[in-house]
């Protein structure tokens, strides 16, 4: 599921249904591939679909259709989307620990280096300048400049997110729920 505003987005077995102030606005049929993971850009225009078949496929909200941009790179199945807040960057993390950035106005590979997650990737989250057993926060100004949070949770990490610029909150495998002060 992913939310932007007043806008969800759910993905099934062959569909991407689109809600808008609780109502199903229109379902978009999906062929050629599983859906795996979904993100709505912010200003709820577009959605985006990771699938089984490595690839994020593009759907305009308002017509219901492929927009016809397709951004292939990762090595893995889809696992998680994030666009940034300000649209600029689209976060794609997959089953194989690898998390590329593009830009997803037109699938330009952008980060490439953000590679120190040692299991699939279960969640992304921007901050608003814009897992593993393992949190790793990176920066867009200096890609290669991250804070690693080695064993945040026993097993793994699966979701996490900010609350504010300086405090993440965690949830795992483990059933904790934690929460960290960060600083670049």
């Amino acid at each position: 599921m992913a939310v932007s505003k007043n806008t969800a987005s759910v993905i099934t077995a062959n569909q991407i249904q689109i809600y808008q102030n609780s109502a199903l606005l229109k379902s978009i049929p999906v062929t050629g591939f599983k859906p795996t993971a979904v993100a709505i850009d912010p200003s709820g225009m577009d959605v985006a679909v990771g699938g089984d078949d490595m690839k994020v496929h593009f759907y305009s909200i308002p017509s219901g259709t492929s927009t016809g941009l397709t951004i292939e790179g990762n090595r893995g199945e889809i696992t998680c989307l994030a666009y940034s807040p300000d649209n600029k960057y689209l976060a794609v993390g997959d089953s194989n620990s690898k998390i590329l950035v593009f830009d997803p106005k037109n699938g330009t590979l952008l980060f490439d280096q953000w590679v120190f997650h040692s299991s699939r990737i279960n969640s992304i989250s921007w901050n608003q300048d814009s897992l593993d057993t393992n949190i790793e926060i990176w920066s867009t100004v200096d890609p290669m400049k991250h804070i690693s949070i080695k064993n945040a949770h026993l097993e793994s990490a699966t979701a996490a997110m900010f609350l504010d610029e300086k405090t993440i909150v965690s949830v795992g495998g483990d059933a904790f729920i934690r929460t960290w002060k960060i600083q670049f």
